[in-house]
């Protein structure tokens, strides 16, 4: 998850990562959080997946099911 700030060149102003390297074969379930404040406010949200390999490895993960949700504050 990122945001990038269009008024500054696009700096990146959060960036959340979730490394999936040692993800078993089997399905599992990841999360990762990013809180969205006024701070935010006219930024843009950035939801992606990279995948890097070396020495001809394997580099491959299904990601199934990705679910965007907002959370109200308390």
């Amino acid at each position: 998850i990122k945001t990038v700030d269009p008024s500054n060149a696009f700096a990146t102003t959060n960036l959340v990562e979730e490394d999936t390297t040692d993800v078993p074969d089997l399905w599992g379930r990841l999360s990762v959080e990013l809180t969205i404040d006024a701070g935010l406010v006219d930024q843009l949200l950035q939801v992606g997946f990279a995948a890097t390999a070396a020495n001809f490895e394997a580099s491959g993960v299904f990601y199934d099911n990705v679910l965007v949700t907002k959370s109200l504050g308390e």
